[in-house]
């Protein structure tokens, strides 16, 4: 077979007179991502969707004025008559393109004015707080209200920035989950008594008790990283943000690791099917993301990449270097085992090496990142010894790698995190602030305020600035061993995946 077997024959393009808001429309009416910008029968550019809906008032706040001369710009405005000059804002770098490949200087420095009004979603409500085992269980919920004050007082979060969730449909669990298993999880969260088969779903367990209205709770989590995907998609916004979600434990039919529903596997699973995306997963939880892995195991449109503590120490045991794939998908399954006591500079080198290989290898369309923050050293579960630095950091390269490779589109959500008082709101706090646009660089302070409300609720004393202070944890007496070790890990989670 040719590709002139399955070409299309009868193009949609567009003229270079003519204007902005006719390209959106016909982008919309014909479903298409990318538009040939044409001139007496010659092709002269091309547009993409993108590129259209980042200059689309629609989804831009500006003064009216301003949104209809963008709308009625002519496409003729974006053929270069000087180069753009590289700027240090990633996000301004859109690729309406002419014959050599830039932006009218003109029309890139309109779109720069407008763009860093763009603010990514935060998807929340109070409701996320249902998902609620017991006063007991280390998962608490209380961190989301924690990391709510503190970018609220710190200015860095707005209420129209705030997305309500929508509850995930059965149909859309089903794409990862059985059936018989979601029935179970509903019948278990509205029954007064023990119900016999739970214990065969993972369900009534010690680390998946269960409790009222489970159902309903952990398909809302799973809906608002869903909403989270229809927001980037669409060009409604260029990044999502989910923290209810980052459930990455929960299996096709087995609740596990303090997740009943897998809302990283279902939303994955909904970019495959609805958008026929390909997928790079990116889990910085100190636990191993093995539902997600398993999940797509075979599949070579998703790539799951997870830098964890090793297993050999910690639950889920999973996520050694040789589970690399299987059948088509062998090579797409990344895992970065990291020792136990990785403290910054050794887990770095590991995420900045591996993560940018792997994506540029892989091409993504979009970027899902899990973002658990237990690989800190404050946190009572895990065994790594790292600080706030990584938390800065991770976002920051899983944002630039997504304006590199696909067009910004990039959904975050949560994940592990059981120190709620003095790692999870900054650590969440540095993911937002990066995701938004308004990147923290140096160490501020945590506002009077917040410390004053919830310091007394606090069973221990609450970090004064965003960063921990140089110094604060001693040096580990292994460090040359365990870094030679991440080294060597390194090198061999590299072997057989995408490179670029």
């Amino acid at each position: 077979m040719l590709v002139e077997d399955i070409m299309r024959r009868s193009l949609i393009t567009i003229e270079p007179e003519d204007s902005i808001r006719l390209a959106l429309l016909k982008i919309h009416q014909h479903r298409i991502r990318h538009l040939p910008v044409v001139s007496e029968g010659k092709l002269v550019g091309i547009i993409s969707d993108r590129d259209v809906r980042d200059a689309c008032p629609s989804i831009i706040s500006t003064p009216h004025n301003e949104d209809e001369k963008i709308l009625d710009t002519p496409v003729s405005s974006m053929q270069e008559k000087s180069c753009v000059p590289r700027t240090n804002n990633r996000s301004t770098q859109h690729r309406f393109q002419n014959r050599e490949g830039r932006l009218s200087y003109d029309l890139a420095q309109r779109i720069r004015g407008i763009t860093m009004k763009i603010k990514s979603a935060f998807i929340y409500s109070d409701e996320y707080l249902h998902y609620f085992f017991n006063e007991e269980h280390p998962f608490n919920q209380k961190r989301l209200v924690l990391t709510l004050d503190l970018l609220q007082m710190m200015n860095l979060l707005s209420e129209n920035d705030i997305v309500p969730p929508r509850m995930a449909t059965d149909d859309e669990l089903a794409l990862i989950h059985d059936r018989q298993y979601i029935e179970a999880v509903k019948e278990c969260g509205h029954s007064k008594q023990e119900i016999p088969i739970a214990a065969s779903f993972g369900l009534g367990t010690e680390d998946c008790p269960i409790f009222p209205n489970m159902h309903e709770a952990s398909a809302l989590a799973v809906g608002g990283t869903l909403r989270a995907v229809e927001l980037v998609m669409s060009g409604e916004y260029r990044h999502a943000v989910n923290l209810a979600g980052g459930l990455h434990h929960g299996f096709r039919g087995r609740a596990s690791g303090f997740c009943i529903y897998n809302d990283c596997s279902v939303a994955i699973a909904y970019l495959r099917q609805k958008y026929d995306a390909r997928v790079l997963y990116i889990d910085t939880d100190a636990h191993h993301g093995d539902g997600v892995q398993w999940a797509f195991y075979d599949d070579p449109n998703v790539l799951t990449l997870s830098f964890h503590e090793t297993g050999k120490y910690l639950f889920p045991g999973t996520g050694n270097i040789t589970e690399r794939g299987d059948g088509q998908g062998y090579g797409f399954s990344v895992n970065v085992p990291l020792d136990a006591f990785t403290e910054d500079d050794s887990w770095l080198e590991a995420y900045d090496t591996v993560l940018p290989t792997v994506a540029r290898g892989f091409k993504p369309d979009v970027i899902v990142t899990q973002n658990g923050c237990d690989s800190h050293m404050f946190d009572p579960l895990t065994h790594l010894s790292t600080s706030m630095r990584i938390y800065q950091e991770i976002p920051k390269l899983a944002r630039e790698l997504a304006e590199e490779l696909c067009d910004g589109r990039l959904i975050a959500t949560g994940g592990g995190g059981y120190d709620i008082w003095r790692v999870v709101p900054r650590a969440w706090t540095l993911l937002w602030a990066e995701l938004s646009g308004q990147r923290i660089v140096n160490n501020v302070p945590i506002p009077q305020a917040w410390i004053a409300k919830y310091q007394e609720e606090s069973p221990v004393q609450l970090a004064p600035t965003i960063l921990d202070p140089e110094g604060l944890f001693p040096p580990i007496p292994r460090r040359a061993e365990i870094t030679a070790k991440n080294k060597n890990t390194i090198e061999k989670a590299l072997l057989y995946c995408p490179r670029g």
